[in-house]
């Protein structure tokens, strides 16, 4: 059995196929131009106090770092000493 199809039906299914496009096209470009804010934007005083805080925590450590020198220099000092006399 052959179905007949009027030219209306057509003309709307057409019609409908079209829209879809449309609004896919549309959906498609409002992802694409608003990719841009995919990432995370921290604030200009969040990025400072991030960075001051990881300067602080370097500084702390080359001081450690400077103190464990001294100590080591006098530990061989005295050994020097201890071993030329």
């Amino acid at each position: 059995m052959r179905h007949a199809y009027q030219t209306s039906d057509i003309q709307a299914a057409v019609s409908i196929d079209m829209t879809v496009r449309m609004v896919f096209r549309f959906i498609v470009l409002l992802a694409l131009s608003s990719g841009q804010n995919l990432e995370p934007q921290c604030s200009k005083f969040d990025y400072e106090e991030k960075l001051i805080t990881k300067v602080i925590k370097l500084e702390l450590n080359i001081n450690a770092l400077k103190k464990q020198i001294r100590e080591t220099d006098a530990q061989r000092e005295m050994t020097q000493l201890n071993g030329n006399n």
